[in-house]
């Protein structure tokens, strides 16, 4: 996805007018990536979400840090003694 939305942004008018006028170093840094940077940034925080969530897992389970550090996994596991009378 990233690499079409690049060859789009590459094709566009404003890239090819950069090449007309002779810049030939500063489209990819000026003109294509800040194009690109949304499609790119949208994954990426996916992905981040989804990475965190196996740590979490595991962290619930016991498998993570020692408990002095906090971890979300810990702090849920820690809560739920409390959900039954505090709630």
């Amino acid at each position: 996805m990233t690499r079409a939305e690049t060859l789009r942004a590459c094709r566009s008018g404003f890239v090819e007018a950069a090449r007309s006028l002779g810049a030939s170093r500063r489209i990819l840094a000026r003109h294509v990536l800040p194009h690109a940077q949304g499609p790119l940034l949208s994954p990426l925080a996916l992905e981040l979400g989804i990475g965190i969530l196996p740590v979490s897992g595991l962290s619930f389970l016991g498998y993570g840090a020692d408990p002095p550090t906090p971890e979300r996994g810990l702090l849920v596991a820690d809560g739920r003694d409390y959900v039954a009378t505090s709630w």
